[in-house]
């Protein structure tokens, strides 16, 4: 891995959007690879999951998407994905807009669609989906951590966690190494990541919009920053732990 130093500051804050963690790495000189996973950006009220596939972004969701990007290191570029989800894209066209409109030269870009950042976890995504229009959220992620749904209809949440994470490992090696990726995704995702750091049995918070997990690969190690924690693995222990799941 080249060993080129990147060194990260803190993001400005922008109106509410005080969820995202680059504040965890400022002034960092950093030898490794980054990647930033965020929840997709304010989104129009969903009343039911089984036709909410087109649900947009409302304006201010465009507006913190815009500022997100304008106020994201200039020194820096990002390779920007997003789930298949339109909402995910909007946020993510946004943010590329407004890191263009600081610096029309940035070589960032939009890598498009990766299916890990959708719901790539589901079997059968009418059950589930119908379960999670019967119960709330928390009940949802209560009884799939709990795996009290089959693996039938959903993949486990342990098993979905670690594949999820070895997706976003594998694309460190995508791309070219003074880039940063960022990642747009939902709040599912967002949890089975956070996971590695946080207690989710017994107590977390639903993820906000524009809530993030930064992930920093640094040769054999690996750390995890979320919700001003942070956790660090070896990447070795974690490919083992992964194999002991029954994908």
């Amino acid at each position: 891995m080249n060993k080129q130093s990147l060194k990260l500051y803190g993001l400005i804050k922008v109106n509410e959007m005080n969820n995202i963690n680059f504040h965890l790495l400022k002034d960092k000189q950093v030898q490794s690879k980054i990647t930033i996973v965020i929840r997709h950006a304010e989104r129009e009220k969903i009343f039911d999951v089984l036709d909410s596939f087109e649900t947009p972004l409302v304006e201010v969701g465009i507006k913190k998407s815009f500022m997100f990007g304008a106020n994201l290191p200039k020194n820096l570029s990002y390779r920007i994905s997003h789930s298949i989800v339109p909402r995910c894209k909007q946020t993510a066209d946004y943010i590329l807009n407004g890191i263009k409109a600081k610096d029309d030269k940035n070589r960032s870009y939009i890598a498009g669609v990766k299916d890990f950042l959708s719901g790539f976890f589901l079997k059968d995504v009418d059950y589930i989906l119908n379960l999670v229009n019967r119960i709330d959220g928390y009940e949802f992620i209560k009884k799939w951590y709990n795996e009290e749904i089959s693996n039938k209809k959903i993949k486990s949440f342990r098993s979905s966690a670690y594949m999820l994470l070895s997706y976003i490992l594998a694309e460190f090696n995508t791309k070219e190494n003074d880039l940063i990726d960022i990642h747009i995704t939902h709040d599912w995702n967002l949890i089975l990541l956070q996971s590695f750091v946080l207690d989710i049995k017994d107590n977390f918070s639903w993820p906000e919009y524009f809530e993030s997990v930064i992930i920093e690969e640094n040769d054999s190690n690996l750390i995890l920053y979320t919700n001003n924690k942070s956790r660090r693995f070896d990447i070795n222990d974690l490919i083992s732990q992964k194999n002991n799941y029954v994908i």
